[in-house]
């Protein structure tokens, strides 16, 4: 049976491709013996290692295809102009917490690990 056509992107009734951010690490917690929490998934900037500290862990989801690289869209802290803030910590000084926006900012996932269980120290 012949294969169905795909639709190119930016034909009409289909959607361009994401624009990625960059490439990012997902680290996961040590598995446990009950739901994982949200909270504890780390994401880090693949290129240099540090963390990103402001993707907001309840908006992290990601995505594969066979035919596709593994994406994920994650939900950040954006500045006026829309960007996503990479690091540090939102100022909200003063009335400044309302000018914070949020975005849902697409990169490609480099790796996916599991975080190493805490050693437990010797009473």
């Amino acid at each position: 049976m012949p294969e169905a056509p795909r639709p190119v992107a930016g034909e009409a009734g289909t959607e361009a491709a994401p624009a990625y951010r960059g490439a990012v690490i997902i680290e996961w917690p040590p598995r446990c013996p009950y739901a994982m929490s949200g909270c504890a998934v780390e994401i880090f900037d693949a290129a240099t290692g540090k963390p990103f500290t402001t993707v907001m862990a309840t908006g992290i989801t990601v995505r594969t295809d066979a035919d596709a690289n593994l994406s994920a869209d994650l939900v950040m802290f954006a500045g006026q102009d829309g960007e996503p803030l990479f690091g540090g910590e939102p100022e909200l000084d003063g009335d400044a917490w309302k000018q914070l926006g949020t975005g849902v900012f697409s990169f490609l996932v480099s790796e996916m690990r599991v975080r190493e269980p805490a050693q437990r120290r010797k009473p």
